[in-house]
């Protein structure tokens, strides 16, 4: 079934679309992605907090799976494509990569960690 987005985009107008990284990463010694998710965003707090603590980002370790999309978004390879790749990687059935992929790019498209290519 086709479900509607937050923006009125429909999951299958979501799949045609690209998204690229908007955020700093590192890749831990297991292959998986690190995101560096910045304690503060607001310029005063940036300015005058930030240089005073020890870690400035929060650190969120995405799993094999989130890995795999988040690397995938370049900016050039459609969703649809990502999932055909993830199929094919992880041996997975269309019903739960399409519900999966949806899920995590609108949740990290929300917080701003990726944009959206047009």
């Amino acid at each position: 079934t086709m479900t509607e987005t937050t923006d009125n985009t429909t999951e299958e107008n979501l799949f045609a679309l690209s998204y690229r990284r908007n955020l700093q990463y590192e890749t831990g010694t297991n292959g998986n992605i690190v995101l560096l998710i910045p304690k503060f965003r607001n310029a005063f707090m940036v300015q005058w907090l930030v240089p005073l603590l020890k870690k400035k980002n929060f650190r969120v370790k995405l799993d094999e799976r989130g890995s795999f999309i988040w690397n995938n978004c370049d900016g050039n390879t459609s969703l649809i494509e990502i999932a055909e790749k993830m199929r094919v990687q992880f041996n997975e059935t269309e019903d739960t990569i399409y519900g999966r992929i949806a899920m995590f790019i609108l949740k990290m498209e929300k917080d701003g960690f990726v944009v959206r290519v047009t």
